[in-house]
């Protein structure tokens, strides 16, 4: 069966998120990294920021409204974002400020290709090295790490903490937690809101991509281009912005060059 017939486009706007946050409150007590409660039933919602954080932010907000935290991870060398930006450094914070935990979404390709480093103990130090950046320019402590895009080596890696982080993927969470994932925008595996109607297991971690939640059901193409379209747009504003203010002319500029995105 190909991906867009396994979307299950509607599950994916704001409304159902809304849904499923509630249901998932009624049975679950959401956890952080920090001090996950073994033993009691909990659940783990976990979001890698591999697009977008300004739709990051949106879901915090209501997830705010709806009374539960969740944990973010913030990916300092994403191709399409970029957190050290002041606007989107600001959306960080606030997400902070909103009681949500901050985490690192390492990507280990980034030090593999520059730096040829792969090994157990460089691992350590580098997402050490990550946390410690974004301690200090977000304000606020970094409490776990997931992977992006992980090779073999790092997959397996069943560590409970690296670099001082809680390890997402340790053996003991792997070993006592179910898991379920939107990755790619569709449900690969199991459909979350079944999972959290069913509420069968005691413990969950729940893996969200705030790019794929929209406000009306698209296909996940499309919603990669609206955020590739956001991006976009938010550059040549900036651009603008910075030659209005220094009273200079954007010379050769044709009338609505870009559609605008979100």
């Amino acid at each position: 069966m190909m991906a867009s017939q396994q979307s299950h486009a509607t599950d994916f706007t704001i409304a159902s998120y809304r849904s499923i946050l509630r249901r998932a409150r009624d049975s679950y007590r959401f956890a952080g990294y920090r001090n996950i409660p073994y033993g009691t039933r909990f659940v783990l919602w976990r979001h890698d920021l591999d697009m977008s954080i300004n739709r990051a932010l949106r879901l915090a907000i209501i997830e705010h409204e709806e009374g539960v935290k969740a944990t973010y991870f913030v990916n300092l060398h994403s191709d399409y974002y970029n957190p050290l930006e002041t606007d989107q450094s600001k959306m960080v914070m606030e997400i902070a400020s909103l009681g949500h935990e901050i985490g690192i979404h390492f990507d280990p390709r980034y030090y593999e290709v520059l730096h040829g480093s792969s090994g157990n103990e460089e691992l350590d130090q580098h997402v050490a090295m990550e946390a410690q950046i974004c301690e200090y320019f977000f304000g606020c402590r970094m409490t776990a790490v997931s992977f992006h895009n992980p090779s073999r080596f790092i997959a397996d890696l069943g560590d409970e903490v690296i670099g001082g982080l809680v390890n997402c993927y340790s053996d003991r969470i792997r070993s006592n937690v179910s898991y379920v994932s939107d990755s790619n925008g569709y449900w690969r595996f199991r459909r979350l809101p079944s999972v959290v109607d069913a509420a069968k297991e005691s413990c969950l971690q729940v893996l969200t991509h705030p790019v794929w939640w929209q406000e009306s059901p698209v296909q996940p193409w499309e919603r990669i281009i609206r955020s590739v379209n956001g991006r976009r747009q938010a550059t040549l504003n900036a651009y603008e912005a910075a030659l209005e203010r220094d009273c200079r002319l954007n010379v050769g500029k044709p009338a609505d060059s870009f559609p605008p995105g979100e």
